[in-house]
């Protein structure tokens, strides 16, 4: 039993049909996965341009290999969020054919977060895939040749709460120019532009210097860390926010990092070097740690973003190991 590649895509075949196909690809497989509930969710309206790959390639596959399932396309923009506030199991293995939004929606919509048993995996399909990326699962056909063949592990998922709010984050938590940008681009003027919209806000944010208020204090610690004004705050446990731009270069998905960069009149320039392997954490306007914990005194008001989603601070924010969960890679 194996997974073929023929040009055509993936497809599920005995030795036998592999060699007749003389296949350009063979993954051995001794034992198909077995799957505990299995729903495949896909974001349909994620990413641009995007083929139909449940279709054209997950279900006929899925079928091969008799393993049932349940199929949820998204029809509205709180599909995800209602499918998890429904679930009465913390158990399922969960499919996402999407973007990072989607499967942090599921996360933050689901009743009781912190008792999630369940595995998820991931198909990259949406305009962020800061995990697939950062998972080396950076185009579909990896993506499914680890669904079949990889195996569940451990990440951190960490909760940022200010005031009476709070957020799971899969991917990022930042604050200064990153979470401004994405603010003053969410509006419907902008979202007309598509991804060039960050483009736009973001010329228009570096015609001034980038200067935000901040105490940030990691660990439990009661000693901030120096200066009170940054540009650029950022923790997240992944290495690449998208590919290429490699924000974290030691990420690995299981420990968080503070980014946090002063440079309030060339702030871009650290940006390109993220593109170049990540050179900006060498520079001295860098600091560039890990962390288990964090707490931010910031002016009250003032954004903080949360996967893209925003919160308005109450003055401080703590960011703290929120659950664990599987993710198969």
């Amino acid at each position: 039993m194996g997974l073929v590649i023929d040009g055509k895509g993936w497809k599920i075949a005995n030795d036998a049909a592999v060699e007749c196909e003389a296949a350009a690809d063979f993954s051995q497989v001794k034992h198909l996965p077995q799957f505990d509930n299995l729903t495949v969710i896909d974001s349909v309206k994620a990413g641009s341009a995007r083929s139909n790959v449940y279709s054209s390639a997950l279900k006929p596959l899925l079928e091969a290999a008799q393993i049932k399932h349940t199929y949820l396309e998204t029809t509205s923009p709180s599909t995800i969020e209602e499918f998890a506030a429904s679930l009465d199991s913390p158990d399922g293995s969960y499919l996402f054919i999407s973007g990072d939004t989607s499967i942090h929606e599921f996360l933050n919509g689901l009743k009781d977060p912190k008792n999630f048993k369940g595995t998820v995996s991931v198909i990259p399909a949406g305009t962020g895939n800061a995990l697939a990326n950062s998972l080396d699962l950076g185009n579909v056909e990896t993506a499914i040749e680890r669904f079949f063949l990889g195996s569940p592990e451990k990440f951190p998922i960490y909760k940022v709460t200010t005031g009476d709010q709070s957020l799971y984050s899969l991917v990022v938590i930042s604050y200064g120019f990153h979470a401004n940008l994405i603010a003053q681009s969410d509006t419907p003027e902008y979202r007309k532009l598509g991804n060039e919209r960050f483009q736009v806000v973001a010329k228009q944010l570096l015609e001034q210097p980038q200067k935000y208020k901040s105490r940030i204090y990691l660990d439990q610690s009661s000693v901030p860390l120096p200066n009170d004004e940054t540009s650029y705050v950022l923790f997240t446990t992944m290495n690449k926010l998208e590919h290429g731009f490699s924000i974290s270069p030691d990420g690995s998905c299981k420990c968080l990092h503070l980014v946090r960069i002063d440079a309030p009149d060339n702030l871009m320039e650290y940006m390109i070097m993220a593109y170049n392997g990540g050179a900006h954490v060498k520079e001295k306007a860098v600091d560039y740690v890990k962390a288990k914990s964090a707490r931010i005194e910031v002016p009250k008001g003032s954004v903080i973003c949360v996967d893209g989603f925003i919160l308005k601070s109450d003055g401080e924010v703590k960011i703290d190991l929120g659950m664990e969960i599987s993710i198969v890679v």
